[in-house]
């Protein structure tokens, strides 16, 4: 996937993180066990803690 499509469908979530579940579930699970990113180990995991972040700087509820 390309860097603009990938930045594409990161505005898309961020604006609907209910549209894609499966992605949201993964950062809520990630946020409850109060994870690290020196835990992380997987590029999936590091991104769902990326959006956990920006899904807390947006400030809208998602938790």
């Amino acid at each position: 996937m390309r860097q603009s499509q990938i930045h594409l469908a990161d505005g898309r979530f961020f604006e609907n993180p209910r549209g894609n579940p499966d992605r949201l579930d993964r950062a809520r699970a990630l946020r409850k066990v109060g994870a690290t990113k020196s835990q992380l180990v997987s590029g999936a995991d590091r991104r769902a803690l990326r959006d956990a972040n920006m899904l807390d700087l947006i400030g809208k509820p998602w938790r």
